[in-house]
């Protein structure tokens, strides 16, 4: 459960940055079905209570002050970060030109390197932000660095070691492994959903807040 603070569609908190189908579908929520129906997000399904609507207002002086303060020093840093990132994407591209390892070419770019088993565009990395890192990596030829991804903690470069074709004559044998396993994921995905209509069917007409993901 992850209680929250009333926020607006354009600010939404940390733990929803990168969810935006889920954010479009709490503001799009009826009032009168408070419960949301689980929602694919960036890193699981999300379900979640809506407690309260707060209506629009003109801002205080001193708000909106605030406010303008909080803008403009948030503008300067996404500035800052972007040109950073931008440095150290650079740094990276022509250390891997020059021979070096990803790891070593992010240590000279002062990054920290994550490696991740191997995955494909159907079988995103179980990860914050997988399905990003699975876009930015089928985007690229191996031995390049992606532009940057948002990520829960900021930004992230991807960088590909390698891409594998499988042969032809094992192509039957991963054909029906990845059938199987896209439909065990779409029978967890049931399965959920299953479980979540027998919980509101037999929930109390004044449920608690709460936010469940499953991150399967």
């Amino acid at each position: 459960m992850t209680p929250l603070e009333p926020f607006a569609q354009d600010e939404p908190p940390p733990d929803l940055k990168t969810a935006f189908t889920v954010v479009g579908a709490i503001f799009s929520q009826d009032p009168e079905r408070p419960v949301g129906d689980p929602t694919d997000g960036s890193d699981g399904y999300y379900v979640w209570f809506l407690k309260a609507i707060e209506e629009p207002r003109l801002m205080t002086f001193e708000e909106a002050k605030d406010k303008i303060k909080e803008h403009l020093v948030a503008t300067r840093t996404d500035e800052l970060l972007a040109a950073k990132v931008d440095e150290a994407r650079t740094k990276v591209a022509e250390a891997i030109k020059a021979g070096k390892t990803a790891e070593e070419a992010a240590k000279e770019a002062g990054l920290e390197a994550t490696a991740i088993p191997p995955f494909s565009l159907g079988q995103p990395p179980r990860t914050p932000a997988g399905r990003a890192v699975a876009t930015a990596a089928a985007d690229i030829n191996a031995g390049e660095v992606s532009e940057p991804i948002d990520v829960p903690e900021g930004k992230a470069l991807v960088i590909v070691e390698k891409k594998v074709l499988y042969a032809k004559d094992a192509s039957a044998e991963v054909q029906k492994n990845s059938a199987a396993s896209q439909l065990s994921a779409s029978d967890a995905s049931a399965q959920f959903r299953e479980f979540w209509k027998s919980l509101k069917d037999e929930a109390d007409p004044h449920p608690v807040g709460f936010a469940v993901r499953d991150a399967s």
